[in-house]
């Protein structure tokens, strides 16, 4: 999904239209290559699957024109009303999804984790209301740079796992945000 940025920009040039100057560039890819450090840290020794790299290809390429397709039908509707269209079908494409598979029971064990629900709903909240800002942002805004930006989530989420998670951050990844603050930077300064 790192590269989801990149193709989100040559899609849009082809199907939007829209251009991105030369130092915008130049801050995309320090963004990008600064989440891909960050992501793409040696987590163990896994070989390569050419399975999991084609489907990995197809995530990113549904979640880029995705972004341009919501681009598309959303420039002159309101934002949360385009998150709802896009939730309905997807609500609906889980219930045969989890009816297909039998998994109820799964949803039902969930569902009664209080704790865990609390959490998840407050997730999804706060989720929803990211995306409907990201659809706001792509109406006024270049879409490979909406997506970008959006992209660094990886980085911003940092911080909180040293805090809530007492997760340690390695050299590499502090490295990676650095690179990504960078880039960023370079998006509004420039």
């Amino acid at each position: 999904m790192t590269f989801s940025p990149v193709a989100v920009s040559i899609l849009s040039f082809f199907i939007l239209g829209e251009k991105i100057e030369g130092f915008k560039v130049l801050g995309m890819l320090l963004t990008i290559i600064g989440i891909a450090i960050v992501i793409l840290k040696k987590k163990n020794d896994k070989e390569f699957s050419k399975v999991g790299f084609i489907y990995a290809l197809l995530a990113m390429l549904g979640e880029s024109l995705g972004i341009i397709f919501t681009r598309l039908g959303s420039i002159e509707y309101d934002s949360f009303a385009t998150i709802q269209v896009r939730t309905i079908p997807a609500i609906l494409a889980f219930i045969v999804y989890i009816s297909l598979k039998k998994e109820w029971s799964n949803i039902k064990e969930g569902i009664v984790n209080k704790k865990g629900m609390i959490y998840i709903v407050l997730g999804t909240i706060v989720a929803t209301l990211g995306v409907t800002a990201l659809v706001e942002a792509m109406k006024y805004a270049n879409v490979g740079i909406v997506s970008t930006l959006a992209a660094t989530s990886p980085i911003l989420i940092i911080p909180i796992s040293i805090i809530f998670f007492k997760e340690k951050v390695s050299i590499l990844e502090g490295v990676g945000a650095l690179i990504s603050f960078v880039g960023i930077t370079i998006f509004f300064i420039l």
